[in-house]
């Protein structure tokens, strides 16, 4: 089983939280394989697990062993105290190749690490366009709010959207770029696919709520 969260999924698994790429995977069930990640940089008010992967035993009763990574400039890999989780943290574009054996079977994950770029070339409330402030970053806060004006969303040359979110005090929505903000809107997120590569990239952007 592979557990997956409606906001910031990327190709591998789940996004723990907006603006994140938090990811984890059961050992079991993380097919081995090539997967197309992005390596991602955040502002420094956002959680540094940014650009981490976690594999575990989802009985957390089996060590993850014999664990080699063939690139520690590409990905760092370290174990849990008790051995039964590992973490895979992306540090540099390149190509690495992760493997492990759990009961007695081995895993094989090659990465094959992107570096970021801007996944929009559109992002707007009303007639403010917001994209340049992912240039560089996958997060931002307007530091404002603004509801009655629609969003647009665009996506850059070589991208494609797959899913436009809101969150807010109520439960996560989909929507189509050309929504109207409302009151309660908090926090947008936008899930893109690079075309070439099939990797996923998740920006979200915040519309502080009024008080």
């Amino acid at each position: 089983r592979d557990w997956s969260s409606d906001v910031c999924s990327s190709d591998l698994a789940l996004g723990a939280q907006s603006a994140q790429a938090y990811e984890q995977h059961e050992s079991t069930s993380y097919k081995s394989g090539t997967h197309h990640v992005i390596l991602m940089k955040n502002r420094g008010d956002i959680s540094n697990e940014i650009n981490d992967i976690v594999v575990y035993d989802p009985q957390c009763k089996y060590e993850i062993a014999d664990v080699k990574n063939s690139n520690s400039k590409v990905v760092k890999v370290t174990k849990s105290d008790d051995g039964t989780a590992i973490t895979v943290k992306l540090k540099r574009a390149g190509k690495a190749t992760v493997t492990y054996t759990l009961k007695g079977k081995t895993y094989t994950h090659k990465y094959v690490v992107q570096k970021y770029r801007n996944p929009v070339k559109a992002l707007r409330f009303g007639s403010k366009n917001y994209a340049s402030k992912f240039k560089k970053y996958v997060y931002y806060d307007t530091n404002k709010h603004v509801d009655g004006v629609k969003l647009v969303v665009k996506a850059a040359k070589g991208w494609k959207i797959k899913k436009i979110q809101i969150e807010g005090p109520f439960p996560t929505k989909t929507v189509k770029s050309g929504y109207k903000l409302k009151k309660d809107d908090a926090m947008i997120t936008v899930i893109l696919k690079d075309k070439k590569t099939g990797a996923e990239q998740c920006i979200s952007i915040a519309n502080t709520p009024s008080s």
